[in-house]
């Protein structure tokens, strides 16, 4: 198991607070610690539902916000090109947002999920 593509301990309590009520078998306990549940956690107090970042992404799409990745091509020093990722953010009453550019797709999911929680 590969947990980068899993959300944050930061962005897992983030969901909690909000109301996430998705699926998922791995968890934070409340001392950050990131292990496989194998059940919903979400009625367990001190765990912290830790879904995929496309599962979050899906559960915020339901709650009315929308996160789209888009890669960003950059101009390095050197002159030459690479590729960042930033992703934007429309609530369902077209009000938008970006994140930052960030080196990986995954870095800027992260950052929208957060801003998006924000926005709940």
């Amino acid at each position: 198991m590969d947990n980068k593509f899993y959300v944050s301990y930061e962005v897992a309590s983030l969901l909690k607070e909000k109301g996430y009520d998705g699926d998922a078998e791995y968890a934070y306990h409340e001392n950050g610690n990131f292990s496989h549940w194998g059940r919903n956690v979400n009625d367990i107090d001190y765990l912290y539902a830790a879904p995929t970042k496309a599962e979050a992404i899906d559960w915020l799409d339901s709650k009315g916000i929308m996160i789209s990745p888009h890669p960003v091509t950059i101009l390095r020093e050197d002159g030459t090109t690479g590729i960042h990722w930033s992703c934007h953010i429309v609530q369902k009453d077209g009000t938008w947002h970006k994140t930052e550019d960030l080196p990986t797709r995954l870095e800027a999911e992260e950052a929208a999920i957060i801003k998006a929680c924000e926005l709940l």
